[in-house]
């Protein structure tokens, strides 16, 4: 006779979040209790206190009196603020509003890690998404390939790239994500340097081959996809046409292992494109969709989420 389950999960994403609420549904069909803590309404419609003192460390959070061991957080985003900030009538307020939140929210979770709660993935570990160029630099640390890379918000030393490069295939995109890639042109540049007093931007040397996303659990390589897309960034048009599971070289798997753990992140996915037989790295994220993935390659990547989660 099997063992029941007496592991608890947490939610932690914006209720509008589709693949959070997959997820956290898939959880339910399989009778795990469960909870959805929604970062647009935390703390302010849930019952939550941090006690410490010499002894313990307890907390409560909605239903559940005290977060230990037996439970397991899945995290989606917690960077983006419950609140409107145009709701408030003066910037100090919006200030301590913002302040407070992350306070709270990123210490009680961290405060149940210490108690031996799983955490996936740690709050600390999101700010990998915005430190774009870090996370190239990382990446050669760990002996991934990436393209040609230059950022800078000063016209003159993007015109210098530009000319002295033009005879390359360039693409540009944001510093810190939230934005489309695009092809570099004559137009594209004029536009861009219309707004260097507020952006900053990654000029890159365009990679042509396979595009391929791997998703990394729990520090082991969970699966390798490889997207069939004519397009330059799929993401605007959502166009795949076709996604095939593939393996890749035990080399690579390695880097990106090592790379994902010095990061701190139990689940993410790589974003990387294939040209003859390198592979370069363009993107990790902390938060990757999964859904539509696991639906168009028939991997079940939420169930192994879940049996992770349980551990």
């Amino acid at each position: 006779m099997s063992k029941k389950n007496t592991k608890n999960l947490i939610f932690i994403a914006d209720s509008n979040d589709y693949n959070a609420n997959y997820i956290y549904n898939r959880a339910k069909e399989k009778g795990i209790n469960s909870i959805f803590i929604d970062t647009k309404i935390f703390p302010l419609e849930y019952n939550s206190f941090v006690y410490l003192d010499n002894l313990i460390n307890k907390i409560k959070l909605d239903r559940y009196p005290e977060i230990d061991l037996n439970f397991s957080f899945f995290i989606r985003a917690i960077f983006i603020n419950a609140f409107n900030p145009f709701n408030y009538s003066s910037d100090e307020k919006k200030f301590y509003t913002y302040r407070n939140y992350y306070s709270y929210l990123y210490s009680l979770v961290n405060i149940a890690k210490l108690n031996r709660a799983k955490v996936v993935n740690s709050p600390s570990t999101f700010w990998i998404h915005f430190y774009k160029p870090y996370t190239y630099a990382l990446a050669k640390k760990f002996n991934l390939k990436i393209p040609q890379t230059f950022v800078s918000n000063k016209s003159r030393e993007i015109l210098k790239f530009y000319k002295e490069n033009k005879h390359k295939n360039l693409i540009i995109k944001p510093v810190a994500g939230g934005d489309l890639v695009r092809p570099l042109n004559e137009k594209e540049l004029e536009k861009i340097i219309e707004t260097l007093d507020y952006k900053t931007f990654i000029i890159q040397e365009k990679i042509e081959g396979q595009e391929i996303r791997v998703f990394v659990l729990g520090n082991k390589i969970l699966v390798s996809l490889y997207l069939i897309t004519p397009d330059l960034d799929y993401r605007e048009k959502q166009n795949i046409e076709d996604i095939k599971i593939i393996d890749i070289t035990k080399e690579l798997e390695n880097s990106i292992i090592k790379f994902s753990k010095f990061i701190g992140l139990e689940f993410c996915a790589l974003d990387l494109k294939k040209s003859n037989d390198n592979y370069y790295f363009l993107d990790i994220n902390p938060a990757p969709m999964f859904v539509g993935f696991e639906t168009r390659s028939g991997f079940p990547i939420t169930d192994k989420i879940i049996q992770y989660l349980l551990k």
